[in-house]
């Protein structure tokens, strides 16, 4: 793929990826298997799904804002739409609910 070429996964930055992501949601092109596999191909690690399955378990119907916050968050991080701002929103949301701000979130991969 012309877009993932154009990186090298040994000199990657934090803004290089961020590019390269911004370049593939411009193009249409989501998080999946085939991009895995062209970036492995192309000499990048990927990390692949634990096995648990697409997505978890489904979003809490009839949930407060706040449930459907986190749902809206992982629909997006499912869809590789994911941003860092998102990711700050959650945290800020995650705070406000008392929860801990520490430990780690999730890996971002592109």
């Amino acid at each position: 793929m012309e877009i993932v070429s154009r990186y090298d996964p040994e000199t990657m930055t934090a803004e290089s990826r961020e590019e390269m992501r911004s370049e593939l949601q411009e193009a249409g092109i989501g998080r999946g298997k085939d991009l895995g596999d062209i970036m492995v191909d192309q000499g990048f690690e990927v990390k692949r799904p634990s096995g648990k399955g697409p997505g978890g378990p489904p979003p809490p119907q009839g949930g407060s804002e706040e449930d459907e916050e986190i749902a809206a968050f992982v629909e997006k991080y499912e869809s590789g739409e994911l941003s860092s701002e998102d990711i700050a929103a959650l945290m800020e949301l995650l705070r406000d609910r008392g929860e801990s701000g520490s430990g780690v979130l999730m890996d971002e991969q592109a």
